[in-house]
């Protein structure tokens, strides 16, 4: 990847040059290593700058907006993704505006405001449903967490029915992400053995798939499921190998939450992280 880059920069391709470092960026994020990502998306930020490239600069900014919530950055990772939303409401680029509208829910689950929340994810939906794949299981996993935060279980249950329509053949992410919107639905309607089937399927694959971030995020949702189902040494275990995964990577935010939760100071919910 760092070969493509180097060639990109020696051809001085404005398009390969920004593209390269954001997928290398992609590529650290998931992987958990936050700070490097950082570095990379602010790279591609200021080559886009450099040759005037609005629309380049809007997409690195986009993906930075992701890696600032999980360093601790939350009011800094909101005001990138508006910023970004803004560009993308005036020029197409389905993709990423999808990813960005996610990244807004997101926020807003975290800061508990779940009408916001499907405001934003209502937006992305249309976006993502042409486009399928990973970033349409990850959106209905968020419009999940969105309805399961109102006690809206019916709703959510049509949503996971259409999220294991559309899932694609032989894309793992996209089925983790099915299953532990599956799983939430489940543990929000009371059947605690299913849901604990679908939520361990889930970080199995994961796990194979080696996404740190997206293991960590899957854990803390599996241990508030479990604290929510009274199994106390469970749920424990979940949050603690949680909280290491994420002090690993730099997550200051994820680290700050679990304590919160552990200390009682912020209450257990459905959400998807």
């Amino acid at each position: 990847m760092n070969q493509a880059i180097d060639d990109a920069d020696e051809l001085n391709d404005p398009e390969l040059r920004v593209l390269g470092r954001l997928h290398l960026g992609v590529l650290l994020a998931n992987e958990g290593r936050f700070e490097e990502a950082e570095q990379t998306y602010d790279a591609a930020r200021k080559v886009g700058r450099l040759f005037g490239t609005v629309r380049f600069e809007a997409l690195a900014i986009g993906l930075l907006a992701n890696v600032k919530f999980y360093r601790g950055s939350r009011e800094e990772a909101l005001t990138l993704a508006h910023q970004a939303i803004d560009w993308f409401e005036r020029a197409a680029h389905q993709h990423t505006e999808a990813q960005v509208l996610r990244t807004l829910a997101m926020l807003a689950l975290a800061e508990g405001d779940s009408l916001e929340a499907e405001r934003w994810i209502d937006r992305a939906v249309p976006l993502a449903e042409p486009l399928g794949g990973w970033l349409l299981a990850d959106v209905y996993r968020y419009q999940v967490t969105a309805l399961l935060s109102q006690d809206r279980i019916d709703e959510a249950r049509e949503v996971v029915a259409a999220s294991w329509e559309a899932l694609p053949d032989e894309d793992s992410y996209a089925r983790s992400a099915v299953l532990l919107t599956d799983a939430a639905v489940k543990a929000g309607a009371g059947d605690a053995d299913g849901a604990r089937h679908a939520y361990e399927d889930a970080l199995d694959l994961l796990a194979e798939l080696s996404r740190s971030v997206d293991l960590a995020d899957a854990r803390l949702e599996y241990a508030q499921a479990l604290a929510r189902f009274g199994d106390e040494d469970a749920a424990r275990l979940e949050f603690g190998a949680a909280r290491s995964e994420f002090a690993a990577m730099g997550a200051v935010a994820m680290v700050q939450d679990i304590d919160a939760i552990l200390s009682g100071e912020k209450k257990i919910t459905a959400q998807a992280s």
